[in-house]
């Protein structure tokens, strides 16, 4: 019975979880290094933004579990702000909580995730907690509603930095396949990611993380498929074009 193939292995890879969502190269430890400046100074608000997919997520969860600041708290649902917000503090759930923000001994920072998300009035009692100087708050929000937010009278005056995520440089997006196959020991696999081949990906995707592990999770299952149908038509040491053809017209990028 044939092993598992490589290339379902290589899909694996290109799953989004929470663990394998960052990855390291130039642009991405310059956003982490912003981060870790940021909460070394007294602050009420900051902004981390930029396009859908670039990656502002996964900075977000690594910053957290890897930052030495204490009490650094990552929010990832605005429905649950109140709820999550008590918790981080061990609030209790009956209690106000701008009347007990006040008794706080120590200083917290919360990253809120998906920013544009939140509500008006939610919005505004992130403005009232930061003002009380016991709580920092890092929104991260895409472009557009970073230019609204900005442009409200109440922020403007409170937002201590501003952090713009921008999409990688076709270098920076090939070392992000390559390694993202090489932490999950395809070492042979990554090797074939050359410049060529990586631009066709860049070209269709822009840069953009989550449409590039669509695309690779779609072209690896079309490899998958002829390693195990047609095993002949895959053993090139590259990865043929055809294939990444096959792959964009699948996903809407080439009309057939």
């Amino acid at each position: 019975m044939k092993n598992k193939s490589i290339y379902h292995e290589a899909k694996e890879a290109f799953l989004e979880t929470q663990e394998s969502g960052f990855i390291t190269f130039e642009s991405n430890l310059s956003y982490l290094q912003e981060l870790n400046d940021l909460v070394q100074k007294p602050f009420r608000l900051a902004i981390l933004y930029g396009p859908p997919g670039v990656g502002k997520t996964f900075l977000l969860r690594h910053f957290t579990k890897t930052t030495e600041q204490k009490n650094v708290h990552l929010l990832t649902s605005p429905l649950t702000f109140e709820k999550d917000i008590k918790k981080s503090l061990g609030i209790q759930k009956d209690m106000d909580l701008l009347d007990t923000i006040e008794e706080l001994d120590e200083h917290h920072i919360f990253l809120l995730d998906e920013a544009q998300l939140y509500t008006s009035d939610t919005l505004e009692i992130i403005r009232i907690l930061s003002d009380t100087q016991k709580l920092s708050f890092l929104l991260s929000l895409h472009h557009n509603e970073e230019e609204e937010l900005t442009a409200k009278e109440h922020f403007k005056t409170r937002i201590f930095k501003e952090i713009k995520m921008q999409e990688p440089k076709l270098p920076e997006f090939q070392i992000y396949i390559q390694k993202k196959l090489l932490n999950a020991r395809l070492v042979d696999l990554a090797q074939r990611f050359d410049q060529k081949r990586s631009s066709f990906i860049y070209r269709y995707t822009k840069g953009n993380f989550r449409q590039t592990n669509k695309f690779l999770y779609n072209l690896f299952d079309i490899l998958e498929f002829y390693d195990i149908h047609h095993p002949t038509k895959v053993q090139s040491k590259k990865i043929q074009k055809k294939f990444l053809e096959m792959c964009a017209i699948y996903m809407g990028y080439i009309d057939a």
